[in-house]
């Protein structure tokens, strides 16, 4: 009677030990590496860094509008993104509480999460591709031969020195 007692409360706690982390990856948990690269961070810095290095990189007007927009498209994009992912993480939770699980429906908005996700990669691989298609090779051959120096640069030169233009125009104040 007491062994029936015990492996009944011990199934429980790993039933409710399963329901809990199974709610953490459908509410994106994180469960990946700190060390995990963010794209959208690196695209928004990579157009920061190259605004910011504007004079020695000698952008023209044009290139520095496209790169501005190319920006706040991003932005707006992983915005609309983020909301998408957020509300099928939503319904997956939803679906994990019912009496009756449905697995294949369940099943179907994992599909469509990761389908965001997978449409959020690829547009961050388009904003690459078009970062080099709005920068003259000679432009990518200084900003490769800088690698990180300009921002340091102006940092040590004037420590309040500019941040991102889109940040100082106040377009940018929340982060990427």
């Amino acid at each position: 009677m007491k062994r029936k007692y015990v492996a009944a409360v011990v199934l429980g706690i790993i039933a409710v030990g399963m329901m809990f982390s199974v709610n953490g990856y459908a509410y994106g948990g994180k469960r990946h590496s700190k060390n995990a690269h963010d794209f959208n961070k690196s695209i928004s810095g990579s157009i920061c860094r190259i605004l910011m290095c504007e004079d020695i990189l000698n952008l023209t007007a044009e290139q520095k509008d496209a790169l501005k927009d190319l920006q706040y498209k991003m932005k707006r994009e992983k915005i609309s993104r983020k909301a998408d992912i957020d509300l099928v993480a939503l319904d997956i939770m939803n679906a994990m509480q019912k009496e009756v699980i449905d697995t294949k429906a369940i099943n179907k908005l994992i599909d469509r999460k990761y389908d965001y996700k997978k449409e959020i990669m690829k547009s961050k691989v388009e904003a690459y591709a078009k970062i080099q298609g709005i920068l003259t090779p000679e432009q990518k051959a200084v900003l490769n031969d800088m690698k990180g120096k300009c921002g340091m640069q102006r940092k040590m030169m004037r420590p309040s020195s500019r941040q991102c233009p889109l940040i100082e125009k106040g377009a940018g104040a929340t982060g990427m």
